[in-house]
């Protein structure tokens, strides 16, 4: 059994819709933030999965939402993802658009400390196109199987004439295996830790920075 499906309560079931000539899926996207979890799909409707122990409900957010390319392989053990949320100017309201267009934008990257060096799962949900539900939708076939972990880094925005573009980098977990727990070696992450300690003071933080010496 492959570690793809290693996971799921019916394997074969889903390995036959996998097989099929058209495989039918959808992305599902966990933030951790430190506010609460939030659950975001490019499904064009709410979409709850049918894992029994920790089943979530998906807000869909069809076009609105998306991501890259998932890369890694022995090369490469630490890729970063990309994933975008557009925001269309006629959601907000004037006061919320402001004067320049940012107006709400600000609010909505908000506090670093409510992500960054949390946790950004990307899942894959395979959906039958046969069985249908009481709506005439397609079924998830088994259980979302998560095809990318991370640590969300930094939240950027940039604008257009139709909408505003939120675009988070999210590390892979051994992105940062060679930084130090607690900072750099610089003396303002050494004032930090130990206040009053300047024995790092005439230590440049950049290669192109030039220390001023004590006139004696």
């Amino acid at each position: 059994m492959s570690i793809y499906l290693s996971n799921q309560p019916d394997p074969a079931a889903v390995q036959a819709q996998l097989e099929r000539e058209a495989v039918h899926v959808i992305l599902l996207l966990e933030l951790r933030f430190a506010s609460g979890a939030v659950y975001l799909s490019n499904g064009l409707l709410p979409f709850t999965d049918a894992d029994p122990d920790k089943g979530h409900t998906w807000q869909g957010l069809g076009n609105l939402v998306g991501v890259g390319d998932v890369e890694g392989g022995p090369e490469d053990l630490a890729p970063f993802m990309q994933y975008h949320l557009g925001v269309p100017w006629e959601i907000l309201e004037e006061d919320e658009r402001g004067v320049n267009g940012m107006g709400l934008i600000p609010g909505l990257i908000g506090e670093p400390g409510e992500y960054r060096n949390r946790d950004a799962i990307l899942y894959e949900q395979v959906m039958s196109d046969d069985m249908l539900d009481a709506h005439g939708r397609p079924t998830p076939v088994g259980i979302p199987t998560a095809i990318h972990f991370g640590v969300m880094d930094t939240v950027t925005a940039s604008y257009s004439a139709s909408a505003a573009i939120l675009s988070m980098t999210v590390e892979g977990p051994l992105a940062r295996k060679g930084a130090p727990v607690y900072g750099m070696l610089t003396a303002r992450d050494q004032l930090r830790r130990h206040p009053g300690d300047k024995g790092l003071t005439y230590v440049p933080e950049v290669m192109s920075t030039t220390p001023k010496w004590t006139t004696w």
